[in-house]
């Protein structure tokens, strides 16, 4: 803050010719004009105190977590006893898809790269057909689980193959586990009402699973299936996991 202060001087001094002390200053008066004031000296401002600049500190980033489920697949589909009961599933077929029928599918040259790429390590496949007509299910259930050695293994065929398989739309990418997404295939039949087949794939971890539930338009809700899918995650999520895989077919 800037102070001022003003001080006026006016000296009065009589005529004479006794010399003035040497402190003292003689101002003559000039007729017409007002003697001037001595103007004040401005006082420094005070420079001031810089405030020290605060080094901000960034929280080191968490480390991921890349654990793996290490368990045979066949141990990872939902069973029968865990499936919605209202359906009364029972089980009509389960069998393994190894990376064999993967290489035979895709090609020798193309279904190594597949596997070296994506890392997969065994799948296996459980289908259920519903046991009543009674309740709004699907008419055919199937479960199939891949495992990878990596939690980005199913990426990759998708990179390749694109989300949905062949004559497939995709409609939605349901909140479901790490990822998910819902695909579409319809015909219409005879009867005029479309047979449909939707699937289901969703990641968590390095674990794949694909739900495919097939029936007619308007014989089953689609929150049913998303229900099941759900129930897969949940039983996903409560396995131990481990740093390395284990598990050989």
């Amino acid at each position: 803050m800037k102070y001022k202060s003003l001080v006026i001087v006016a000296l009065l001094v009589a005529a004479c010719t006794t010399q003035a002390p040497p402190d003292v200053l003689i101002v003559t008066a000039t007729p017409g004009r007002a003697p001037a004031a001595p103007q004040p000296t401005p006082t420094p401002e005070a420079s001031a105190t810089p405030e020290p600049t605060s080094t901000s500190t960034l929280e080191p980033s968490p480390t991921p977590d890349i654990r793996v489920i290490d368990l045979a697949p066949r141990d990872i589909v939902l069973g029968k006893d865990e499936l919605p009961q209202e359906g009364r599933f029972y089980l009509s077929y389960e069998t393994p898809h190894r990376n064999s029928e993967v290489v035979s599918g895709w090609g020798a040259e193309e279904g190594a790269r597949y596997l070296d790429a994506s890392g997969r390590i065994d799948g296996w496949i459980k289908g259920y057909a519903r046991g009543t007509t009674t309740t709004r299910v699907p008419e055919y259930l199937d479960i199939n689980a891949v495992l990878y050695g990596a939690a980005d293994g199913g990426a990759y065929g998708d990179s390749v193959l694109g989300v949905c398989a062949e004559d497939y739309t995709l409609v939605d990418e349901p909140s479901i586990g790490d990822h998910a997404s819902l695909c579409l295939w319809k015909e219409m039949q005879p009867r005029g009402k479309n047979y449909l087949t939707y699937e289901l794939t969703t990641d968590y971890r390095n674990v794949r699973v694909q739900i495919w539930a097939t029936g007619f338009e308007g014989s089953f809700d689609l929150e049913w299936l998303f229900g099941v899918a759900d129930l897969q995650i949940e039983k996903l999520s409560g396995f131990p996991l481990s740093e390395i895989i284990t598990y050989t077919p």
